[in-house]
């Protein structure tokens, strides 16, 4: 069981964990507790995403990998995630937890290869599971543009988490 920085003397909710999906100037951002998509926006200005760090309890970062040369884009979005992790890690005294495109799409189901070649045609695919999953939840939490990526992101962190969980339950159970 997961218990937040909120929780009451001896109960337990689940965290707040936030999830950003980067971008140069503007970035996708969810907020969820357990499967409540408590918070969305599909272009928040990225000085903005410093104000919902607070209201967090574990944040979500979609690390950022290269391929080759870089352009100014691509250095503007390093540099902002690296700004997040430094204000997270002021804030709350730890670190983010960072994922891979390449790892989120592998753990919502799609092949690593296919991944890598079409970033386009992923972010539909992973938008489409998204409306799979979770139905008009998302829509009417205001999930729109890259706020479906971040949603992607945080789907994909969950499934670890729960993998992780069961993991150390078998290992229980055998000893």
């Amino acid at each position: 069981m997961w218990y937040c920085s909120r929780c009451v003397a001896g109960g337990s909710i689940e965290p707040a964990i936030l999830g950003v999906d980067p971008g140069t100037t503007i970035s996708g951002v969810v907020r969820m507790r357990g499967e409540d998509i408590e918070y969305a926006k599909g272009e928040m200005d990225n000085e903005e995403i410093f104000d919902l760090l607070p209201t967090a309890d574990i944040l979500v970062i979609e690390l950022f990998v290269i391929h080759g040369a870089v352009g100014s884009s691509c250095r503007d979005t390093i540099l902002f995630t690296g700004r997040l992790w430094q204000a997270w890690k002021i804030l709350k005294g730890k670190e983010p937890v960072f994922l891979t495109r390449t790892k989120v799409t592998s753990r919502l189901g799609f092949a690593t290869k296919e991944a890598r070649k079409d970033t386009r045609a992923m972010d539909t695919k992973v938008t489409e599971l998204m409306r799979e999953l979770y139905g008009d939840k998302p829509k009417k939490a205001g999930v729109t543009y890259h706020a479906w990526q971040a949603l992607g992101l945080l789907t994909a962190y969950n499934r670890i988490q729960d993998a992780d969980r069961n993991k150390t339950s078998k290992k229980r159970i055998r000893s």
